[in-house]
């Protein structure tokens, strides 16, 4: 009987620390880090924070397969291989080619829905946005404007491990539509061919590469 009282008092005691976060707190880590990482200016640092952070957000496989939408059912085995196999490189390549050019982020959860297996979270980023002035022909300034209030909705799917996200939406736009329109233009402009589809998947990775002063490859693991 000892014996399972100490058993069951070790048990309560570190009960919190395997607690599991509500959507809420999981955003909060996550989706203000993502903002954060998108906002730095140094191309390459933006890409190798922003993956680093949606390695553990988003569910690869289940974004690529959304991604390519109807098309999916035109790759064959080895071709959808491929595709996964680019796809994760290729969306970060889109995603950060610019960085988002606000300062002093503030984000705050406003608001809680439920939609089928989502969970749906209204945030609130605000922030003061940067641009560039040029002052002469070799020199630059950034300037400070107003600051402005940017609303998103971010859709998250519980999984083993916490949260994924399985959408968001930046002023009503959302990112898993833009992605699969990207992706339905490159495949027209290949013809529907997926082999020179995912050879041009390839040289828009490379060309992201180029822009960052990379070379080499990034692994890809499934998600």
């Amino acid at each position: 009987m000892k014996r399972l009282f100490i058993f069951l008092t070790l048990l309560l005691a570190v009960q919190p620390a395997f607690a599991r976060n509500t959507p809420e707190q999981w955003l909060e880590t996550q989706g203000k880090a993502l903002l954060e990482a998108l906002s730095d200016t140094n191309d390459q640092s933006r890409f190798d924070k922003t993956r680093t952070i949606a390695e553990t957000s988003f569910h690869k496989n289940e974004l690529s397969r959304l991604a390519l939408g109807r098309y999916w059912r035109m790759f064959s085995d080895e071709q959808k291989t491929r595709y996964r196999e680019l796809f994760f490189d290729y969306f970060l390549t889109l995603y950060t080619k610019t960085p988002l050019s606000v300062k002093d982020l503030q984000f705050q959860i406003t608001d809680k829905r439920f939609s089928d297996k989502d969970v749906l979270l209204k945030v609130a980023v605000d922030g003061s946005p940067v641009v560039q002035i040029s002052y002469d022909s070799q020199k630059t300034t950034d300037q400070t404007l107003n600051p402005m209030r940017i609303e998103l909705i971010f859709a998250l799917r519980e999984r083993a491990d916490g949260f994924y996200i399985r959408d968001v939406q930046i002023e009503g736009q959302s990112m898993l539509l833009f992605l699969r329109k990207e992706i339905e233009d490159s495949l027209r402009r290949a013809g529907s061919m997926p082999d020179r589809f995912l050879s041009d998947m390839n040289n828009t990775i490379k060309q992201g590469r180029i822009k960052r002063g990379t070379t080499g490859n990034s692994a890809n693991s499934a998600g």
